[in-house]
């Protein structure tokens, strides 16, 4: 087997779960967090994969969102943001600060992909308690 890191594992962890961890959670507020923590655990429809923001801006330029994927909805319902640009440009930012903050461009992939691929069941069993122990961190009660 070769040592280079995978789709899978880096250093020991899930790669979705320590670009969460050390890179997307330290960007994200904590009212972001906390709102794609309320929809993961009221299985919000407005919570989507496979797009940053629903509907996609189009020619005639942004709209109000109706769904978002969790970076998206973080920054919706947790910060206020209203239309899917403002989404859009939130999400690139967040992902731009986790790729600095790990030192490797575009390492969130790992997380974005796992987000997109991923049956909901399984991002919602095994996001919240990232999600919770980043709130504690925070010193947040959950």
């Amino acid at each position: 087997m070769h040592k280079q890191h995978t789709d899978d594992q880096i250093n020991g962890l899930d790669a979705w779960r320590r670009v969460w961890r050390e890179g997307i959670a330290l960007s994200l507020s904590t009212p972001g967090i906390c709102a794609l923590r309320q929809a993961l655990v009221t299985n919000d429809p407005r919570l989507v994969q496979g797009y940053t923001a629903w509907p996609v801006a189009n020619a005639e330029g942004s709209a109000p969102p109706a769904a978002a994927c969790p970076l998206g909805l973080a920054g919706w319902l947790g910060d206020g943001l209203e239309t899917t640009d403002e989404i859009e440009e939130a999400f690139a930012r967040t992902c731009l600060e986790a790729d600095t903050r790990l030192g490797e461009p575009a390492v969130c992939r790992f997380f974005i992909g796992w987000v997109d691929e991923a049956p909901l069941e399984t991002i919602r069993a095994e996001l919240l308690p990232e999600i919770d122990r980043e709130l504690t961190r925070r010193g947040v009660p959950i």
